[in-house]
């Protein structure tokens, strides 16, 4: 089996970079849960895709390939990824910053001109209004690359309200 050489297994990968993962997953799905949506796993809606049901829809790993891109570097819009969660990215962006930066107050870091791992000094632990515009464009990608995981891995974003409606 090829696989791509920068694909790293999640047991291949440090407990600190675990750590990071698992907060930046978990930031986002608070925060989609936060604003009225869930992320449930495609057996627990009754179909395929984010789109409606349409089995020809579903989008694959080998689909991106066919078409000669990573699903990384496709458009949200190609996942069937509701706009709502689309137009929240920016706010997830701070929010995700947010508590990153405090997890590195907790963890002993603190603010300074240049970063220092010795020191636990980095130039990125400021609000996120004082950030340079490069730091919100990473913390925004951040934001983008794991909703696309969330999606590649299976998982489906809908709106919440849609599941207390057919409560009712």
């Amino acid at each position: 089996e090829k696989r791509d050489s920068c694909v790293v297994s999640f047991k291949q990968t440090n407990s600190v970079y675990k750590k990071k993962i698992e907060l930046i997953l978990r930031a986002v799905i608070v925060f989609l849960q936060l604003n009225g949506f869930e992320v449930v796993g495609n057996d627990a809606v009754g179909f395929t895709t984010t789109g409606g049901g349409n089995k020809e829809d579903k989008r694959t790993p080998e689909m991106f390939s066919a078409e000669g891109m990573h699903w990384l570097d496709s458009r949200l819009e190609r996942f069937s990824i509701p706009r709502m969660v689309i137009a929240l990215i920016p706010s997830c962006a701070k929010f995700l910053h947010e508590i990153w930066l405090e997890e590195g107050q907790i963890g002993g870091w603190q603010y300074a001109l240049h970063y220092c791992f010795h020191r636990k000094e980095d130039h990125w632990l400021t609000p996120w209004q004082r950030l340079s515009p490069s730091a919100k464009y990473l913390f925004t990608q951040q934001v983008v690359i794991t909703i696309k995981a969330i999606v590649m891995c299976g998982f489906v974003i809908r709106s919440s309200k849609r599941k207390n409606k057919s409560r009712k």
